[in-house]
């Protein structure tokens, strides 16, 4: 698991007008996508246009954006802020453009989940309505696009840099923003349906008692669990195990362990290199833990082998 956390920023607008390029449109072949992707053989230079381009998907078509094309854009943006997510406590300069622009010319609604799918099995799926936000109301998503020629630190986890996309956010606390909501190392994102439409298999059922705190822990699952875990089987996170079958930690965890364990994870199980972070009352408030826990409970009855 990679609060609400906050990040202001100064902006500076970007002076080159050459227009967006749409690579391609319709559907790529698996095997198309995996030689574009991960072909060894093709040169170093092939292999990074590869690595950085942007694939985007929805409704049945697809682009393909490389990182030249988005930089090239007049709307782009250099937005300075201190990294709370890829480069924490590091003060950033990114080029970046709002996520609302490029979504609009795309025609992607806002009836959409918005999945955002790392390098490392990471999967954020974000609501497509936070995305289009341009009001200063609310948080203001912003695409952040690595230069191949300038690339990004090298990122703390040593596996590269936390390139070659990261979505940021300015203002999260305006739209209670997740830290799990700060998709960094994807080249690839899906519109689909919502969550519960997607996988009505893990949402509550409305005759369940107590259907509203089972259904607000559900919530707290997707935005904070969902990105590195699936739920008998089912899901796209790809970094942790499995929270129900064949056993959910609410069984093998005694009572008090498992809140203790999301918290702090080192405080239960000491290993420097888990990917879990943890989870304090300004990332999962008491109550929120609650409903949580109540929703995990639920799901442990409902166990169906993937």
């Amino acid at each position: 698991m990679r609060d609400p956390v906050t990040s202001s920023g100064t902006v500076t607008r970007g002076t080159r007008d050459l227009p967006l390029r749409r690579l391609a449109y319709g559907a790529l072949t698996s095997a198309a996508l995996a030689f574009l992707l991960f072909a060894p053989a093709l040169p170093v230079q092939a292999t990074s246009v590869a690595y950085h381009t942007l694939i985007i998907e929805w409704d049945g078509k697809q682009a393909m954006l490389t990182a030249g094309d988005l930089l090239a854009r007049e709307d782009v943006e250099t937005v300075t802020i201190e990294d709370p997510s890829a480069y924490p406590r590091q003060k950033m300069a990114y080029k970046a453009l709002k996520m609302a622009a490029l979504m609009k010319e795309l025609g992607i609604s806002g009836d959409r989940n918005m999945q955002f799918i790392a390098l490392d099995g990471f999967t954020a799926n974000i609501d497509a309505q936070l995305l289009l936000n341009t009001s200063e109301e609310g948080a203001i998503a912003y695409l952040a696009i690595e230069d191949p020629k300038d690339p990004w630190p090298p990122h703390r986890s040593g596996d590269g840099t936390a390139g070659p996309f990261y979505l940021f956010w300015l203002h999260p606390e305006r739209s209670n923003i997740g830290r799990e909501e700060w998709p960094y190392k994807f080249n690839r994102v899906v519109a689909r349906d919502p969550v519960e439409k997607l996988y009505p298999e893990i949402v509550p059922a409305g005759s369940a008692p107590d259907h509203r705190v089972l259904e607000a822990g559900f919530r707290v699952f997707v935005k904070n669990c969902f990105t590195c875990h699936t739920l008998n089987g089912v899901g796209p996170g790809r970094m942790g195990p499995d929270l129900n079958y064949p056993m959910s930690p609410v069984e093998y965890f005694r009572d008090g362990v498992l809140r203790k364990y999301i918290r702090d994870p080192q405080s239960v199980r000491l290993h420097p290199r888990t990917a879990m972070g943890p989870f304090p009352p300004e990332l999962i408030s008491e109550e929120e833990m609650d409903q949580l826990l109540a929703y995990l409970r639920y799901m442990s009855t409902r166990k169906k082998k993937p």
